[in-house]
């Protein structure tokens, strides 16, 4: 089960286990995955590109927030 409150809030920036950086556009207190309402991260790539992943995975430890 997800934590009630997110651990990164809006516009952290991350670093991805394999080593991708991102910046958190969006949080699981407003964001769920349609099928079976699974709260969700929005977050932007280097890139440009939106992903959304489940909350639970996002705070598994494959994200480590950077210093800013």
């Amino acid at each position: 089960m997800a934590p009630e409150s997110p651990k990164f809030a809006v516009g952290t920036r991350l670093r991805h286990r394999k080593g991708g950086l991102y910046t958190v556009e969006i949080t699981p207190d407003l964001c769920r995955i349609e099928l079976g309402a699974v709260p969700a991260y929005v977050y932007r790539a280097a890139d440009g590109h939106l992903w959304v992943r489940p909350q639970v995975e996002m705070e598994d430890g494959r994200f480590t927030p950077l210093a800013d």
